[in-house]
This record gives structure tokens, sequence and C-alpha cells, in this order.
């Protein structure tokens, strides 16, 4: 047995665990009335997720615990991770029907669209 391999195996299991665990926290807590209790101590900004709001919080620790396997680039939040991911796949699930190009994100489709609109669009976050 290879230790090195089997030790990056047992690596993304927990980092895959940890990706699930976050998403299962997250509580519904008041949005749907438009409310956003949940607010950093630190800067006060507020959220409807538990797990926005604890990502939000690594932005200020500086923690990074989420790693690509295949470049190791760090990620305080796993969903950036799961956008970075696509980059080395070259997965692109969003395609212009004017032209045909495609994008990773749906927001850089949509800010391209203004190409053929003359529309500007906000910028991704």
């Amino acid at each position: 047995r290879n230790e090195n391999s089997e030790s990056s195996s047992n690596n993304k299991l927990k980092q895959n665990k940890r990706c699930k665990q976050m998403r299962d926290r997250r509580n519904n807590v008041g949005s749907h009335r438009g409310e956003r209790p949940l607010s950093c101590k630190t800067c006060g900004k507020r959220f409807y997720f538990y797990s926005d709001l604890n990502g939000h919080m690594r932005s200020h620790t500086g923690e990074k615990p989420y790693s690509c396997e295949t470049c190791g680039k760090r990620f305080s939040q796993c969903k950036n991770l799961t956008r970075h991911k696509k980059t080395h796949t070259g997965e692109r699930p969003y395609s212009c029907e004017t032209c045909g190009k495609g994008f990773s994100r749906g927001c850089h489709l949509t800010r391209h669209m203004g190409t053929h609109t003359g529309e500007k669009s906000a910028l991704c976050l």
C-alpha cells in the first residue's frame, strides 16, 4: 500500500464530509421573512445562514481549511473550492444562446450577454 495515496484519500473524504456538514447546517433562519438574524461579531455584517456566517468569520481569521487536491490552492469556504475545481476540469455549463460561448459561472454569462445587448451587469462575487 502507498501510505501517501491512502492519506490523500482520507484527507479528501474528511474534506468532503466537512463540506457536507457545512451544507447540512444551513439553517434557513428568518430568510422567508427577509430577515438576516445572524450577525458577525467582528464587523456586524448580517447573514441568513450559519454556514455563510461561519465562512465569513474565516475572512477575519484567515483560516482556509479547504484545499484543492490538484494544485493545493486553499479556500475559506467549500463553495469557493467547488467553483475553483472547474478551472481544472474545463467545465463550462453556462452557454450563450447567441454565440455559443461557454462559461464556468452563471454571472460570467450574464456579464457576457452585455456584449450582445450593450447592457452592463454587476460583477460576480
